[in-house]
C-alpha cells in the first residue's frame, strides 16, 4: 500500500497519512507514541475497547481499524491503520489523565466536526417556505 505523509500544525496532523485512493488514516504504533504510551500491551488494551465499543454501536470495526503487519525492535508485530473515528474512539478509551490523550481527544472531536461541517456544505441545501395553520 501506498502511503503519503502530510505535515501540518498539529502533531496529529504531521503522522496522518493519505493512501492512494486519498482515504485518511493513522498508525497505531505512531498514534500510541504521540499519546504519551511507551508499551504496545498498554495502548493496544484501548484499542480492544474502542473495537468493542464500535461493536457496541452496531459500527464495522474493520471498516476503522485495519490490521497490519509491521517490525517492531526488529521482530514481527501488529498494527492498525486508523481511521479518524477509530482514532478518536481510541483516544476516548485511553487513559484521560495523561495531558497528551487530552490533546488527542480535542483534536480528534474538531476533526469529526470540521468533517460534519464540509460534508453538509456539499449536500444540496433544500429550503422551504413557512407554513401557517389555515382554518376553514
Amino acid at each position: 500500500m501506498s502511503e503519503i505523509t502530510v505535515q501540518n500544525d498539529s502533531p496529529f496532523d504531521a503522522i496522518r497519512k493519505f493512501r492512494v485512493d486519498g482515504s485518511e488514516f493513522w498508525d497505531a504504533r505512531e498514534l500510541m507514541l504521540m499519546m504519551g504510551y511507551k508499551r504496545w500491551q498498554n495502548f493496544n488494551i484501548s484499542i480492544e475497547s474502542a473495537i468493542r465499543n464500535l461493536e457496541l454501536n452496531g459500527d464495522i470495526p474493520s471498516d476503522h481499524f485495519l490490521l497490519i503487519a509491521v517490525k517492531s525492535s526488529g521482530r514481527e508485530a501488529s498494527s492498525y491503520e486508523l481511521t479518524r473515528y477509530a482514532s478518536y474512539m481510541t483516544a476516548l478509551a485511553c487513559d484521560g489523565r495523561k495531558p497528551e490523550v487530552a490533546a488527542a481527544k480535542k483534536y480528534f472531536a474538531t476533526k469529526a466536526r470540521e468533517a460534519e461541517i464540509a460534508e453538509s456544505k456539499t449536500e444540496p441545501v433544500v429550503k422551504t417556505l413557512p407554513t401557517r395553520d389555515v382554518c376553514f
